[in-house]
């Protein structure tokens, strides 16, 4: 304890010792500082001497990148966290797919200010875009609707008006989709994401080759038309869109979901199943040519 007060006076910043303490682990040390000065919490400024070089989050950011629940649970002892530095830890524990460390964050910030932290519009795309599993994704997403109060249904979750069973069935996470289904999310709303205005479509063109087939059945079980609206309608791209960007580059208005992808090839599978499930034939993509092996090689 004497070398950390040491350091302190030694870099002129008294919350150097309790970074220290959490990067290095230390539940118990961070926990007799915290105790002993709550207010450290709050002193997130980088040092002067070090300003150029060096940047550093605050004591909960820091805490929340260590992956440790006993150490977030720690420095959340201290009352004094800012609200914008629990919302940044939030976002990042979002990020991590840290299912623990979000409840707690949430938790703190209904405690400590009273209300729900506001994570639950764009940057919820960064869960679905991360390279994680779909029961964590599916946990994630249960505890920020519950905490953030929005509907399962509504469509602001990204910039382009999107649900969340679009986002679901772009990162192909058939289980989930099929909650979201269940859950009353429209299998046909649209959004104006280019090019993929409709479930529907972001399963067709799913990220994930692996679930793509099994994505694109549960959303047409769910009630997928080819023949729904691929983007919003004339009013809707003249009254928001046109006041502030060129709408020409979206889709004509009422544009559908087939006539949207006349020009695309699927993999045979993709192809079979939905004239199977709705008499639609659509384009097969060709087979690849094997390739040729060298047989003149020295």
């Amino acid at each position: 304890m004497a070398l950390y007060g040491f350091l302190s006076w030694i870099v002129g910043w008294r919350p150097w010792p309790l970074y220290i303490a959490i990067d290095d682990g230390d539940v118990e040390l961070t926990r007799g500082l915290i105790q002993a000065s709550p207010n450290l919490v709050a002193e997130i400024r980088t040092p002067n001497r070090f300003q150029s070089a060096y940047h550093f989050d605050s004591v909960v950011e820091l805490a929340t990148k260590k992956g440790s629940a006993v150490l977030l649970a720690a420095v959340l002892e201290s009352p004094h966290h800012a609200w914008d530095r629990i919302e940044a830890a939030a976002l990042l524990a979002l990020k991590q797919g840290d299912a623990e460390a979000l409840k707690m964050l949430l938790l703190y910030s209904r405690q400590t200010f009273g209300r729900a932290l506001q994570i639950w519009y764009d940057e919820i795309g960064c869960l679905f875009s991360g390279s994680f599993s779909e029961p964590v994704v599916e946990a994630m997403v249960e505890i920020v609707l519950q905490d953030s109060g929005a509907a399962v249904t509504d469509h602001e979750w990204t910039q382009d008006e999107e649900t969340l069973l679009h986002l679901a069935a772009h990162y192909g996470y058939p289980h989930l989709c099929k909650s979201l289904l269940e859950r009353g999310v429209s299998p046909n709303a649209p959004s104006y994401s280019l090019g993929h205005g409709t479930p529907l479509l972001q399963a067709l063109f799913g990220q994930q080759p692996s679930t793509r087939l099994h994505t694109v059945e549960v959303v047409l079980d769910g009630g997928a038309s080819f023949q729904a609206n691929s983007f919003p309608t004339e009013d809707y791209i003249n009254t928001v869109l046109e006041p502030f960007e060129d709408p020409s580059k979206y889709a004509e208005p009422n544009t559908s979901v087939l006539n949207e992808i006349r020009h695309d090839e699927f993999d045979p599978e993709i192809v079979e199943l939905v004239q199977r499930k709705t008499g639609v034939v659509l384009r097969t993509s060709s087979p690849m040519p094997p390739c040729p092996h060298n047989t003149h090689m020295p």
